[in-house]
């Protein structure tokens, strides 16, 4: 029996934040049903390359869902998502702050329908504060988060990393809120809101560069290849030799050293 099994979430999320997040869930067994929106679903399934017409962007964060597409801008459509969110867990949602409300479905009034559910939410800059309203993507959050100043070689521009790290990183920071409220609801019984950001994903993954800045005041720099600490720690060219690579190979049993 997996860990989730037994939960109910309700996905409303599109792209790749919220649907990440879901994903890792369905991983641990929650029964995760993605409502996309009518008539042409999550807009990742435009995004390429495709694999016998799906898109792989797509195939990449929706495993293990069952799925179901409704036109959000009709009466009907809402009422069958606030159907199906009285009988589940969790729903999770990556809208513009502002706009779940806006539809009728903010937290306030699907938790007085249902007081054990948990409402997991990802926004670009968060819910409060001056940005909140602004809407971002996953790139425009690497640069505000200073990410973006840390990756690269001394001599070159600023680099976004070739994942949407802010995207992935946030959808798991809520993946573990979620549990953890799954785990308080044992206790309370009554479930709550939960969120994170895409700027605070990222600001939470600086680790010992934004502590260097907090506690002295040092503004890091990007180092390519080497690390700013450890001197040996860096990519450096190498050749195998014929033992390396009958090693690799598993022509050999005792391992051996690379040239």
């Amino acid at each position: 029996m997996q860990a989730l099994q037994g939960i109910k979430i309700v996905d409303l999320s599109r792209a790749l934040s919220g649907p990440f997040c879901s994903m890792i869930l369905a991983d641990f067994g929650a029964d995760v049903i993605k409502v996309e929106p009518g008539p042409s679903g999550d807009m990742s399934r435009t995004w390429g390359p495709f694999d016998r017409g799906v898109s792989t962007y797509y195939l990449s964060c929706n495993r293990n869902k069952r799925g179901v597409c409704v036109d959000f801008r009709q009466p009907q459509g809402l009422a069958v998502v606030q159907q199906l969110i009285d009988g589940a867990d969790v729903v999770i949602e990556n809208f513009k702050p502002g706009t779940i409300d806006s539809m009728g479905l903010g937290y306030a009034v699907l938790s007085a329908r249902n007081p054990k559910l948990i409402m997991g939410s990802i926004s670009a800059f968060g819910a409060d504060g001056p940005l909140s309203g602004w809407p971002g993507f996953d790139q425009i959050a690497q640069g505000y988060s200073g990410l973006m100043s840390l990756t690269g070689f001394p001599d070159s521009d600023p680099t976004r990393t070739g994942t949407a790290i802010g995207d992935l990183s946030s959808g798991m920071w809520l993946a573990m809120a979620i549990i953890a409220a799954l785990l308080e609801r044992e206790r309370t019984g009554r479930g709550q809101h939960v969120s994170t950001s895409l700027l605070a994903s990222l600001v939470g993954l600086l680790s010992v560069h934004g502590q260097r800045y907090l506690s002295l005041g040092e503004t890091p720099r990007r180092t390519g290849n080497a690390h700013g600490v450890i001197a040996v720690w860096r990519v450096r060219e190498c050749r195998w030799s014929a033992e390396s690579r009958a090693y690799y190979d598993g022509d050999v049993e005792a391992p051996v050293s690379i040239a």
